[in-house]
């Protein structure tokens, strides 16, 4: 469950979201980042059950696919900055980007119980979903 839980993470992490307008620079991906992850632990929030919870976990890796279809190239540019560069270059984007995935820490912590006790098809169910995370 553990190694679940990691992958919930990075999902969180590299997700973005994509509104009517296209991201044109890297400070435009890492607010709509900050956005989906906002997003996503309203969702949580009001899950109450695993299926829930794996549905928010659907859109989140939706929402970035399809980013990646439209800025892949904004998304590799990031991927290979460290932090230090990331804090220097964007310290607001980075702050929002922090505070969101804060927010959607604390409250995926609170819908455990529900993902430790995914049955084995809502893991399977999961795992697919991961699967068609385009990387």
């Amino acid at each position: 469950m553990k190694k679940l839980f990691v992958a919930l993470m990075a999902v969180l992490v590299l997700a973005g979201c994509v509104d009517k307008k296209t991201p044109k620079t890297e400070a435009d991906v890492m607010v709509m980042t900050a956005a989906v992850m906002e997003s996503a632990a309203v969702k949580l929030e009001s899950a109450t059950t695993a299926d829930e919870v794996i549905d928010v976990m659907a859109s989140v890796v939706t929402e970035m696919n399809e980013l990646k279809n439209v800025a892949g190239d904004l998304l590799t540019s990031l991927d290979g900055m460290d932090q230090e560069v990331l804090l220097e270059k964007y310290p607001e984007e980075m702050k929002t980007v922090e505070a969101a995935g804060m927010k959607y820490t604390e409250v995926l912590m609170t819908k455990m119980e529900l993902i430790q006790n995914m049955t084995p098809e809502q893991q399977e169910r999961l795992v697919e979903i991961f699967n068609g995370l385009e990387m």
